[in-house]
């Protein structure tokens, strides 16, 4: 009996072992790829995170969705003047057995000035999306869950009906707006729609950024 609960221990140690073995080396192994994709896009990598990221970005829905939030293989630099982070965010919810990691590529496009808050969560992640954006469920509807203005809620929908498909959300607010890109697949990385995301966050930041102009000349 003894030797049979021995034997159990050493198996179950070995197994670990294997698991977090591989798990490293297919992290590697994605780092790797996605600091080759930083330098052909003349962007700096890091496998660590250089900003501290959920604290800078605090503010920000995602950062706040559960416990021990954490950013990796941060891509950093300027792509067409502005300012781009793309990063792996993973956070935690629940304790112990019932203790789930969610895994999100996230992409920031940082604006030249302050921009209106607003949320346009996809239907397709609800189930992961963080309590203010669950709140508003009820009285969505259509393909995106939204919060904050009626006019920022409309220039959000019109720019970024080509995410749709893709399951990724948008919130902008203070001076970025932020992509978030649920990731389900090892394989996946919150590069594969960067040119397109790009396209959508010059389109929301031009529009976002004549309300805020607006407000401040009507307010002198």
């Amino acid at each position: 009996m003894h030797t049979a609960f021995v034997a159990l221990l050493i198996s179950l140690l070995v197994a670990s072992v294997t698991y977090f073995a591989i798990m490293g080396l297919v992290q590697h192994r994605r780092a790797r790829g996605l600091a080759r994709k930083a330098h052909r896009m003349n962007l700096r990598f890091s496998r660590d995170d250089p900003f501290d990221i959920p604290r800078r970005y605090a503010r920000f829905t995602l950062m706040n969705g559960g416990h021990s939030p954490r950013a990796s293989n941060v891509m950093h630099g300027r792509i067409d003047g502005r300012l781009v982070r793309g990063f792996d965010f993973h956070f935690e919810i629940g304790h112990g057995t019932r203790r789930l990691t969610r895994h999100y590529g996230v992409i920031i496009v940082e604006t030249n000035q302050p921009v209106p808050r607003g949320i346009l969560w996809s239907r397709g992640d609800s189930e992961s999306a963080p309590l203010v954006v669950r709140r508003a469920i009820r009285s969505a509807a259509g393909d995106w869950i939204s919060t904050g203005s009626h006019q920022v809620q409309s220039i959000l929908r019109e720019n970024a009906t080509a995410l749709v498909d893709k399951e990724i959300s948008v919130e902008t607010g203070e001076a970025a707006i932020m992509f978030y890109i649920p990731i389900r697949r090892r394989k996946q990385s919150f590069t594969d729609s960067l040119e397109q995301i790009l396209v959508v966050g010059k389109r929301i930041g031009s529009r976002l950024s004549s309300i805020h102009s607006s407000t401040r000349n009507g307010e002198k």
